[in-house]
């Protein structure tokens, strides 16, 4: 049976999964934290806890190169232009898969200026879904749940996101673990109907907890995340994923735990020492990218549509496999033994038997000259007041939608301090 948890961002800003009892209740105390919230997930207590920072003398370096960042007019978080969202959501995920380092850091700099809950959101999903899974990636749980909850995300923190993820565009290694996610047919979404894919993550940290506090800490990550809702399709692709990463491939690759558990400001360290510490701010003329206007986000299938004559199921599959889905680290380069591959579902790029349509040249030049009429400045959307009773959102083929659970759904977050 799952007790109430502690779910504490620490001093040294790591993270650790702890049960509510003596010693570990002393940092519920308000004197212990900077911030405490609590929600339900299934049925259970979690304490949300960030505790203030001990020292930044173990990252003296990384805070006076980031707080160096701040003093420049790069670093303000306030867009001189706002775009549509989920048409920026879609460029952000473009840019990574295409390696497209610049752009991407530009692109989320103006995502967390203009909506950093929708951010938030998606940040864990890039990883598992494009690239591979990152050590940094539980943190970034953390603060989407935190910040759902009134945490404030503060421009050093903010900085720091924007360099994890621009490092996501130039990782170059073999994915393993988090194969490209094909369609809605795909294999991830196979699930075992006896266990709901949050409480056999949530089952498995309880377990974990004790002597395998690095292990509990991503279970418990993976519940939470898709508890939070979202497109059906990413939340089993992470339930698929992150069981095999966390269960089986982790076990044999030592070397790979050692990298979990460490503070977050390791892992932005590392990351800017891979790339620069640059900040550009969004530009359209120089970071807006044409692939972004998909039929998620756009009207562009009825803008083809009005030009040629296609059926319109033909025509989502091909701009998704000739254009959407394109990902420049091409997983099918790397050598795979037999027992990695039996943990993977088919990391194709295009897949083999996917002939490219007659037409597709004509539909391309259409696309092409289509997606600029989307890439328009709007108004800058009203102040919404936050409703933390309700932190639930329903993501619609990128549309963000507040929705209100029925009592018999399983998972509920539930505001309570």
């Amino acid at each position: 049976m799952v007790n109430d948890l502690i779910w504490l961002w620490d001093e040294n800003d790591c993270l650790r999964l702890l049960p509510v009892k003596l010693p570990h209740i002393l940092l519920l105390d308000n004197s212990a934290h900077t911030f405490r919230a609590t929600f339900k997930l299934d049925s259970i207590t979690i304490y949300l806890v960030r505790q203030s920072r001990k020292s930044q003398l173990r990252h003296s370096e990384l805070f006076s190169q980031l707080h160096k960042t701040l003093t420049t007019t790069a670093a303000s978080f306030k867009p001189s232009k706002y775009y549509e969202v989920p048409l920026l959501k879609s460029a952000m995920q473009k840019a990574i898969r295409r390696g497209y380092y610049s752009q991407t850091k530009a692109i989320v700099k103006q995502m967390l200026s203009q909506d950093l809950t929708a951010t938030l959101r998606r940040i864990p999903i890039l990883p598992i879904e494009d690239v591979k899974y990152m050590p940094w990636w539980s943190h970034a749980v953390w603060l989407m749940a935190a910040e759902s909850k009134g945490y404030h995300v503060d421009s050093l923190t903010k900085i720091s996101l924007i360099h994890l993820l621009g490092d996501l565009a130039v990782f170059n290694e073999p994915n393993l673990f988090a194969s490209r996610y094909q369609g809605i047919d795909h294999p991830s979404l196979t699930r075992n109907s006896d266990i709901p894919l949050c409480r056999h993550h949530l089952t498995k940290a309880w377990d974990k907890k004790s002597n395998q506090s690095v292990l509990a800490v991503l279970h418990f990550a993976t519940a939470v995340r898709i508890a939070y809702g979202g497109m059906k399709g990413d939340q089993h692709l992470l339930n698929v994923q992150m069981h095999h990463y966390i269960e089986t491939y982790l076990p044999s690759h030592s070397n790979e735990i050692s990298k979990e558990g460490l503070s977050f400001y390791d892992y932005v360290g590392e990351s800017i020492s891979r790339t620069d510490s640059s900040l550009p701010s969004f530009d359209l003329n120089i970071h807006k990218i044409p692939e972004a206007a998909d039929f998620h986000c756009t009207n562009i299938v009825r803008d083809v549509r009005n030009v040629v004559e296609v059926d319109n199921v033909e025509l989502r599959k091909a701009i998704w496999f000739l254009r959407s889905n394109s990902n420049f680290r091409n997983l099918e380069k790397f050598q795979m033994d037999a027992t990695s591959a039996s943990l993977l579902t088919t990391p194709t790029i295009i897949p083999p038997d996917y002939p490219v349509p007659p037409w597709w040249k004509e539909v391309e030049r259409i696309l092409n000259e289509s997606h600029s009429k989307y890439w328009i400045a709007i108004s800058p959307p009203p102040k919404k007041k936050r409703n933390l009773n309700a932190i639930f959102q329903k993501e619609d083929e990128g549309n963000l939608k507040r929705s209100t659970l029925k009592q018999s759904t399983l998972l509920r977050f539930c505001h309570v301090c």
